[in-house]
């Protein structure tokens, strides 16, 4: 009998079971979604990136890809099949390390296609599930960049396509730079391992760090050299103090707004007659009220003053609003209150019409929209099963980097560090709880579960 071929020492399987698996849940998101599901979001942005004059009150980037898409096809159905192959295909990276993958991997990949967090996200045009896909998949070019690392030339590309994926994914959500972050000390933890000696360490993941950080800067300034000069960044973070404002007085109706009365007196008596309406689930109750337009323009110093005062003053008080926030966007006591699912089209009659667009509500979209909702109130749809299993994976990787062959262990440990991370930013900056926003906390705690399914609990051999 002829020995195996080289090829047939690497491929098992069970890696050509998961390659089918995870593709046959890939086409099957496309013929859910394509051209894509498109909230009125997603209408915005991909008219910004036909135009080619971006808005910063989304990243740029998100419209930038769009328009790029556009430009191949009309509707940018590319995007969609980019973020799967990103998604999909940072999955099967993650459970292909294991040189034999155990067969109950093959099994969790095909139940992992049937969730709508798959099945159906992967065909939203979110920015959230950008970057949770560009994410996932520099983390996988890391574990990968481990499994070949004494291939100098597979080393340097996979972990220059890491730094690539990560100031992607920074340039898509503004608390993206986490990832980048992780995935330097990845990189690092990488040299480390392989020498012992802190040099090698340092200098690799602080090439990582800078070269990443370059290509965000170059790249923002790029980008904001087509904006169209709205100070969307700087309206956010007033809208989100004079949030945390409102909340601050519906906990403490006395509490005394001195710098609103000086620099504001309007703004003042606005936030007191907000924090009678405000709700721990969404800033956007702000945006309706009466006044709001007049008592806000201009009010930015004053709005600014107040807040410090409040997180110097009464520190107390701040973490109990922003921890209210916080536990709805975590555990989503309502879940349909916090927009778990989006399919269809659906925009501006007149932005859809100059697109070339409709509303679109199909008959494979009603059954979309009847599988996920058949989740609520399931475990499939919960941040906080997720964001358990994320830190019970993240010790097991963390606990098998004692064994000699464990480099796979580090992107994972970095991954679920980089998730939780992103996920706790969101106690400084949440401003609703909708179930996108932390996608990516789900996402790698699939990418994970998978992993260890694949891999088991031995060294690999």
């Amino acid at each position: 009998m002829a020995p195996p071929s080289r090829l047939a020492r690497w491929i098992a399987p069970t890696h050509l079971a998961l390659a089918a698996i995870l593709a046959i849940g890939a086409v099957a998101c496309l013929v859910v979604s394509l051209p894509g599901q498109f909230s009125p979001d997603s209408i915005w942005q991909l008219q910004q990136g036909r135009s080619g004059v971006y808005n910063s009150w989304h990243p740029p980037v998100m419209a930038w890809l769009l328009g790029l898409f556009d430009r191949l096809q009309p509707g940018a159905p590319g995007f969609v099949m980019f973020d799967c192959l990103l998604g999909y295909g940072g999955l099967f990276a993650f459970a292909a390390l294991a040189p034999r993958p155990r067969w109950i991997a093959v099994v969790m990949a095909g139940l992992l296609c049937a969730s709508p967090l798959l099945l159906i996200y992967q065909g939203d045009v979110w920015k959230d599930v950008l970057f949770a896909d560009a994410s996932l998949a520099g983390f996988a070019a890391l574990t990968w960049a481990a499994r070949l690392w004494p291939s100098r030339r597979a080393r340097i590309g996979l972990i220059g396509l890491a730094v690539v994926l990560f100031v992607l994914a920074s340039l898509t959500r503004q608390n993206g730079l986490v990832v980048l972050a992780w995935g330097a000390v990845g990189a690092g933890a990488l040299a480390w391992r392989e020498r012992r000696r802190a040099g090698p360490a340092i200098a690799v993941g602080g090439v990582a760090l800078a070269l990443g950080l370059a290509g965000v800067v170059s790249a923002s300034l790029a980008l904001a050299a087509r904006g169209d000069g709205e100070p969307a960044q700087a309206q956010q973070l007033e809208l989100l103090q004079a949030w945390d404002l409102s909340g601050a007085v519906h906990d403490a109706p006395g509490l005394p707004l001195p710098a609103l009365r000086q620099g504001g007196p309007t703004t003042e008596a606005f936030t007191r007659g907000a924090a009678t309406s405000w709700t721990p689930e969404r800033l956007d109750g702000l945006l309706g009220l009466p006044g709001e337009p007049k008592a806000l323009d201009d009010a930015g110093p004053a709005v600014n003053r107040q807040w410090r005062a409040l997180v110097l003053g009464r520190p107390d008080l701040y973490v109990r609003v922003r921890l209210a926030d916080f536990g709805d966007l975590i555990a989503t006591p309502n879940l349909m209150a916090c927009r778990p699912l989006f399919v269809g089209i659906d925009g501006p009659p007149a932005s859809l019409k100059a697109l070339g667009l409709a509303q679109r509500h199909r008959p494979v979209d009603a059954w979309a929209r009847r599988y996920s909702l058949a989740f609520v109130g399931t475990p499939v749809l919960s941040h906080l099963v997720y964001g358990a299993l994320a830190l019970v994976l993240l010790i097991l990787a963390a606990l098998d980097l004692r064994w000699p062959d464990a480099g796979d262990r580090i992107a994972v440990v970095a991954l679920l560090a980089s998730a939780l991370t992103f996920t706790a930013s969101f106690l400084v900056i949440g401003v609703a709880c909708d179930y996108r926003y932390i996608y990516f906390l789900d996402l790698a705690a699939m990418a994970a579960l998978l992993h260890r399914a694949a891999v088991g609990f031995r060294p690999a051999t």
